[in-house]
């Protein structure tokens, strides 16, 4: 009896443990679908923080500007048109897909019928007789077209006047045997080089460091100089009233276009100890509406493991007539909002320990609460309790 009973348990504690197992499984893949279709091109870390702000999550490099990993979709056999309804059966992999392979039984393309952001090569198959005006739009990314046809094929291009296609400056030109297109003739290959642009710079108090750059190519990882003021946290460069910052010259769709004025965005951060188990946060000199918000990581392992996060901002809909407070389990924030300081007092501390505290950015997606925290760290501070 007592045999029976024992394994019964053994038995019901692997069930439980298989059953846990699945779950954290089905959660680690839930969340992963849900960053990988905010931003199909991203890398990102497994860490993943909540709070009343909603859920963060880590870049596994700041490096976005990467095109989509290889991903080739096949346009089924037996297909004789394409339309701008979309081609068959691809669905939202439309924004991974880096080559679309054609059908040989493909005979005509119409116009804007060939679409994908993440779209690098095209063959247009030999047995195509008719090619409507400008069937790839829009391919932003488009650095191959292989013309097998008979047809001319009309290359992405912006238009000749304003320079702009579609409400954006496109980044290629397009050359055959050595000149320049705007059309690959039959039998040829078109292969695509980066525009050239300008970029100018606004300080904001600050100095530079390193060699000025003052253009950068599309298709190619522009490293901007950094910058430096007295008594302030360089945050990086913002463009275009944009509130992300960078140190090297991309953005989320993994190409810029167009002339650019780069913006210094600084933040004057102090950290000190207020108790035994107390440790405060002030940020100064920030504007009560901040574009540029930063969190901060803290943990008593020096390798930050276990890390928790700190968003160093508040929901506004809580705010009172001169105060917004804001109050989370490990911390409790509070902006005066007609001097713009932020002070954060962090809670549950123990009395002993170091911390080790990292700052880093933090932006949201399109009011989302989905946020994401850059992997570069831009101040580090160690406080011994």
């Amino acid at each position: 009896m007592k045999r029976t009973r024992l394994r019964n348990i053994v038995i019901c504690s692997l069930l439980l443990s298989l059953l846990a197992g699945s779950t954290h499984c089905a959660a680690a893949e839930e969340a992963e679908k849900t960053w990988s279709e905010i931003r199909p091109f991203w890398s990102w870390s497994p860490m993943i923080w909540s709070g009343g702000w909603g859920k963060a999550r880590e870049l596994a490099s700041d490096n976005v500007a990467r095109l989509a990993d290889e991903k080739v979709f096949t346009v089924p056999e037996g297909t004789i048109t394409l339309s701008p309804d979309g081609i068959p059966n691809m669905g939202c992999d439309v924004r991974r897909v880096t080559e679309i392979k054609l059908p040989q039984s493909l005979r005509v393309i119409k116009t804007g019928s060939i679409q994908g952001f993440a779209l690098q090569k095209i063959t247009i198959p030999c047995g195509v007789t008719e090619i409507a005006p400008h069937p790839l739009i829009p391919c932003d990314n488009l650095r191959t077209i292989c013309n097998l046809s008979t047809q001319p094929v009309d290359v992405p291009d912006m238009d000749e006047d304003s320079g702009i296609l579609y409400g954006h400056f496109f980044g290629f030109d397009y050359y055959v045997d050595g000149e320049k297109v705007t059309e690959v003739p039959p039998g040829k290959t078109a292969v695509a080089k980066g525009r050239t642009f300008s970029l100018t710079y606004k300080l904001n108090k600050g100095t530079l460091t390193g060699k000025k750059v003052t253009s950068y190519q599309v298709g190619e990882n522009t490293k901007l100089p950094g910058a430096k003021r007295k008594g302030y946290t360089f945050l990086g460069w913002s463009y275009n009233n944009r509130p992300e910052t960078w140190f090297t010259l991309y953005d989320e769709n993994s190409t810029s276009t167009g002339d650019k004025k780069l913006v210094a965005r600084w933040k004057k951060i102090g950290v000190e100890k207020t108790g035994k188990k107390k440790i405060r946060i002030k940020i100064y000199n920030r504007g009560y509406q901040d574009n540029w918000p930063v969190a901060c990581l803290y943990s008593t392992k020096k390798n930050m493991e276990g890390a928790k996060l700190i968003h160093l901002g508040v929901d506004h809909s809580k705010e009172t007539k001169n105060v917004v407070k804001e109050n989370e389990k490990n911390y409790n924030i509070k902006i005066n909002k007609k001097s713009g300081l932020l002070t954060c007092d962090m809670k549950n501390l123990k009395k002993g320990k170091t911390y080790y505290m990292q700052f880093r950015r933090i932006n949201e997606f399109y009011q989302d609460k989905h946020y994401y925290v850059n992997k570069r760290v831009l101040k580090k501070v160690k406080v011994k309790l």
